[in-house]
């Protein structure tokens, strides 16, 4: 439970710093920013991350989290496919074991 705590102190954070990052262009276009997030939660986890991340898309305009369903099973195949062919998610949640992978690949 502390690493989720710790995980809910800094997401918000992280995705101020990516929000940061966006273009001028699209800032002045009022486009709205769209982030991709993945997580491998599950159960209970998996609703409180869900309702973090609709309150933060309720809570402003200028940037939309999409967080898409996937099995936990399934989570690092896709996640370390995607980051090889560089489609990878813009946020990723990761064991810290899976991080030298994920960064020989190109994440």
């Amino acid at each position: 439970m502390n690493k989720i705590f710790k995980l809910m102190l800094i997401l918000p954070f992280f995705l101020f710093v990516l929000a940061s990052c966006s273009s001028d262009s699209e800032t002045n276009n009022n486009a709205k920013i769209k982030l991709d997030f993945w997580t491998l939660f599950g159960g209970g986890d998996l609703s409180f991350m869900e309702e973090i991340v609709e309150e933060f898309n309720n809570s402003q305009d200028e940037i939309v989290v999409n967080m898409p369903a996937i099995r936990n099973s399934d989570y690092y195949t896709k996640l370390v496919t995607s980051v090889a062919a560089n489609r990878g998610p813009d946020v990723a949640i990761a064991h810290t074991s899976k991080i030298p992978e994920l960064n020989s690949r190109g994440g």
